[in-house]
């Protein structure tokens, strides 16, 4: 009983419009007759393949930043998650796949957010944000860790190329 009798790959692109349109590429696994040795009539159980989406962290006390950078990131398949300030940003830093830091926040003006970041996710790549740069201020954010720095006001076609390089 604990086994899978059958296990067959199928893939959608059917004729049909519907399936190829809802799911071009995607494959469906099917489980034949599982656990039931036959008696449920060869029906299939439909398991569609799991699929991660990235989940970038945009950190900005600014709500229209926060969400200008979300629509852009979301318009490229990513999934966003905001913060508005640094207590927030690490309380919503679990799992993330890459960081979109302010430099500036309300409760933090330097890069120690940025440093316990790396210490809290050291796998997960951080790219400062700033209107306030300098050449001092890079060089400190590349010796504390930080992926990249990007000088507001960025441009918005540059954000999921250069997150996409940073989860490579």
């Amino acid at each position: 009983m604990g086994r899978i009798p059958h296990l067959r790959e199928i893939s959608t692109t059917e004729d049909s419009e519907d399936t190829e349109e809802k799911q071009k590429s995607l494959k469906v696994f099917c489980v034949l007759r599982v656990l039931c040795g036959g008696a449920c009539g060869g029906e299939f159980l439909v398991v569609p393949p799991i699929v991660t989406t990235p989940n970038v962290l945009v950190v900005d006390d600014e709500p229209l930043v926060r969400w200008s950078v979300a629509e852009t990131l979301e318009e490229s398949g990513y999934r966003v998650t905001g913060a508005g300030d640094a207590l927030s940003a690490l309380e919503a830093l679990d799992g993330k796949a890459v960081v979109l830091l302010d430099v500036r926040l309300p409760d933090s003006s330097d890069l120690g957010v940025l440093s316990m970041m790396r210490r809290l996710a050291p796998g997960t790549p951080v790219i400062l944000m700033t209107a306030y740069g300098s050449d001092a201020l890079r060089s400190e954010a590349r010796d504390r860790g930080a992926y990249a720095v990007l000088d507001k006001p960025f441009d918005m076609a540059s954000l999921a190329p250069l997150i996409s390089k940073a989860l490579q």
